[in-house]
């Protein structure tokens, strides 16, 4: 094989190359002799990716290893050999409590709003199921309202307590530096569902949830991705 005088390896630096065949689109391709590594060479008018620079040496980096969700860049430099991941964010799709549907207003409701709210604050803060919370609000304001009908509220009011929780998370004091993260298995219309949880070690305060039904590494990039927007901010 010849060897080429011109062109360097660009992990070893390298003279020391031959011709190795063509790629798919026809350029031609060289491999070290020294590190045994393959690339492609470009023509003039193949116009470079802007790839980040090496955070340690600040010199020019390329692609070692190419993932779905996050892309692993390199500097070979023997003064170096750094190696840093840059994450794809446009891959990661939003978890399931981003995407909640329902109603953020109390306007053409049948029962008024003080029941409504008194059935929401016994589902949602005092842990009560539908069939106790329409037990009490006939007992104690004497309204007879279906454990159905709460169910309903339940789910039709849910993104207002979700904007609620927003408007509240800039006054949290997060004291603490850790973060607890697990899923746990339930079943919804007798399905297999896995529910995932961030939860903030010292105020118990759930920072993210996911509702999925897999337990694989792209729910677990799902539900972090999410959380580290509260993370930013508590550094803040």
């Amino acid at each position: 094989m010849a060897i080429i005088s011109h062109i360097r390896c660009p992990k070893c630096h390298s003279l020391n190359l031959y011709k190795f065949g063509k790629n798919p689109l026809g350029r031609q391709k060289y491999q070290c002799k020294e590190c045994k590594r393959q690339f492609t060479s470009y023509s003039s008018s193949f116009k470079h990716r802007d790839y980040p620079r090496c955070p340690k040496c600040d010199k020019a980096t390329f692609i070692h290893h190419d993932y779905k969700f996050y892309t692993n860049f390199w500097y070979g430099d023997k003064s170096c050999y750094h190696s840093f991941s840059v994450v794809k964010l446009e891959n990661i799709n939003p978890t399931s409590s981003q995407s909640l549907i329902g109603k953020l207003s109390f306007k053409r409701m049948r029962f008024n709003l003080h029941i409504i709210l008194t059935a929401l604050n016994l589902y949602f803060i005092c842990n009560s199921s539908t069939r106790q919370a329409s037990t009490f609000l006939l007992q104690t304001q004497n309204t007879k309202v279906s454990h159905v009908t709460i169910s309903k509220w339940v789910k039709k009011f849910t993104p207002m307590f979700e904007v609620i929780k927003n408007r509240f998370i800039p006054s949290i004091n997060f004291n603490s530096d850790e973060w607890h993260a697990d899923e746990t298995v339930i079943k919804i219309s007798g399905k297999r569902y896995y529910i995932w949880f961030v939860v903030d070690s010292e105020t118990r305060f759930v920072v993210a949830f996911h509702l999925s039904p897999f337990r694989n590494h792209t729910q677990a990039y799902t539900l972090f991705n999410h959380a580290k927007a509260l993370g930013i901010l508590k550094l803040l």
